[in-house]
């Protein structure tokens, strides 16, 4: 399996870029919720340069990093949890813009209960567009249990993200689970990544 193919949000993301034409829209606006180096809202720049983009994550040291590093002028930072990213959207006047906000490896880290702040503060926007790529026990996923989330290691999380989403009651556009590993792989086996974009828009 590709790498594309584990993680295929960038790939996702450019796509729905290009399919609903909104490359030289500067009414669009990318977020990442913890953007750690910076190389993913990187790598979108140089594709899109004329969208704008807000780096989003809980440590001011990563953003003081980031802005040391990157020099563009429609890249902006923003300190803040995933709960509360309604500071953001509203620090930057931005909630009825076109917004298209991504998680990469990081929604996993947020509790149950915040999570469930965040899914449902993001209701609030009419043209926003989340897409998560995120890993996942594949024992849990596919297990019987009512539970949405199941503690993983440390302070991180197995969420359910779709579940989450209907409660919300969130347009669900895509949502799968990726197993890259064999079955017979002894350490790996278990772990896979769980792929969701979700729309407000009715």
């Amino acid at each position: 399996m590709s790498a594309s193919e584990a993680h295929p949000l960038f790939e996702k993301i450019i796509y729905f870029i290009k399919k609903n034409n909104l490359a030289n829209k500067k009414n669009t606006y990318i977020i990442q919720l913890g953007s750690s180096s910076g190389r993913d809202l990187d790598f979108f720049l140089k594709l899109f340069p004329k969208l704008n983009y807000i780096s989003t994550d809980v440590n001011n040291e990563i953003l003081n990093f980031q802005k040391s590093k990157y020099n563009y002028s429609n890249l902006k930072y923003f300190k803040c949890y995933a709960e509360n990213i309604d500071e953001c959207i509203n620090n930057f006047d931005i909630s009825k813009k076109n917004i298209i906000l991504f998680s990469f490896g990081s929604l996993q880290y947020v509790s149950p209960y915040f999570l469930k702040v965040f899914f449902t503060k993001i209701r609030r926007y009419k043209k926003l567009n989340l897409f998560i790529c995120d890993t996942v026990s594949l024992k849990f996923i596919y297990s019987a249990k009512k539970i949405i989330s199941e503690h993983k290691a440390n302070i991180a999380f197995s969420h359910r993200y779709d579940e989450y989403a209907k409660k919300a009651k969130l347009n669900i556009i895509e949502n799968k689970v990726i197993a890259p590993y064999k079955i017979n792989d002894k350490k790996y086996s278990d772990w896979g990544n769980s792929y969701l974009h979700l729309s407000t828009t009715e």
